[in-house]
């Protein structure tokens, strides 16, 4: 598990230290920061599985996972003097770190650099190299009739690229396969069995607030695959339908819960705006879904603008299901001098109420409603 990930003159930030815990959540406003965080981590990642580039000399700043332009354009615009290079360390949990020097020179594909630790060890062992990490990107495949495989990169996680693009090709596998979820601790209450294709549906079904089936096959080998749901009507009628015919939101937690129960314990998840096209309910028990599979053993990264999620991990905490200690919150922001880009810790106590009030930080409503009854 990461447990750490520092930035110096990286992008908005003149300087950043950020614990990483079991469960992260970075929250802040557009333009604050929070994507720059994630960047880093993917930057390293992008960079070690590279094969035409060795990352102990080059990380590339133009690949599959982010594109960062310019080499020249990720230096921190009030790096004083022309020698600055950029810093970027992450540490894991057996206190193991590895450190990139970055020159910032203007080239449009890598960005030359100097290494300290032990990468190779690093790049078999640490969840971010991992060939079980998943990075989720805030646009998701969409709904479909039918799923045409992509070509796979080495960048690619099980669910296809960063949009989730083999999704249903993965399920596909599972249910052909009846695989069972790979933390048997993720279990829902409901399903009926440990299999993929039963907690599929349970935590769609809870997660969405209204009783569903999905099954997946392939129609085609190795090129096209189909979802298919099933509802019931009070008669307990069953309808089948295709994503086309279900809500949106539907298709934006599939690829998440997906991750989740094929993920082995130890693994990484990283998820942009998880709370995507889902009614504030929704993003609440997505949060304490996620909270789970944190407490379960997968280390997983949020960045998100929901305070309906954040809600959905403080009752997690005080529901016993995960622990405060396992919960890192931070909110990323402008401090008073209007430039300087800075991090703000929240902390939750067991019973999920926050210890230290941090302006900023999902308080739209409490202002809303000052201004309201004022």
């Amino acid at each position: 598990m990461l447990t750490q990930i520092t930035l110096e003159r990286f992008k908005c930030f003149n300087r950043l230290y950020m614990p990483l815990k079991p469960l992260t959540l970075i929250a802040g406003t557009n333009g604050a920061g929070k994507s720059s965080i994630i960047q880093a981590l993917l930057l390293l990642r992008q960079s070690c599985k590279d094969k035409d580039y060795d990352w102990k000399q080059s990380l590339v700043i133009n690949g599959g996972l982010i594109d960062l332009e310019d080499a020249g354009k990720l230096l921190y615009i009030n790096a004083e003097g022309d020698s600055s290079d950029i810093l970027l360390s992450i540490e894991n949990d057996d206190t193991d770190e590895i450190t990139f020097h970055i020159t910032p020179k203007q080239e449009k594909t890598t960005a030359r650099c100097s290494a300290e630790g032990d990468l190779d060890k690093a790049k078999n062992e640490w969840s971010l190299f991992s060939d079980d990490f998943v990075y989720l990107y805030a646009d998701r495949e969409q709904p479909r009739g039918k799923y045409i495989m992509t070509s796979e990169t080495r960048l690619d996680s099980r669910l296809g690229n960063r949009s989730a693009s083999n999704a249903a090709f993965l399920m596909a596998s599972e249910v052909n396969n009846n695989n069972d979820i790979r933390i048997p601790e993720l279990k829902h209450e409901s399903a009926t069995d440990n299999t993929v294709l039963r907690n599929v549906s349970a935590w769609i079904s809870y997660i969405m607030g209204g009783l569903v089936s999905l099954t997946a096959k392939e129609t085609e080998k190795d090129k096209e695959a189909r979802l298919e749901y099933s509802i019931f009507n009070k008669a307990g009628v069953e309808q089948q339908l295709s994503p086309l015919n279900m809500p949106f939101g539907h298709s934006y937690v599939l690829p998440i819960i997906l991750a989740v129960l094929t993920a082995p314990s130890g693994s990484m998840i990283l998820v942009e705006n998880p709370e995507s096209h889902l009614h504030p309910g929704a993003q609440l028990r997505m949060g304490e879904f996620l909270s789970l599979a944190a407490a379960c053993g997968i280390q997983i990264i949020i960045e998100t603008h929901s305070d309906h999620l954040m809600n959905g991990i403080r009752l997690s905490c005080r529901k016993g299901i995960i622990s405060p200690e396992q919960v890192e919150m931070d909110l990323i922001g402008l401090d008073s001098d209007g430039y300087t880009h800075t991090r703000r810790p929240v902390q939750l106590n067991p019973d999920g109420t926050v210890k230290n009030l941090v302006p900023g930080f999902f308080d739209e409503w409490e202002k809303a409603l000052t201004s309201l009854i004022s």
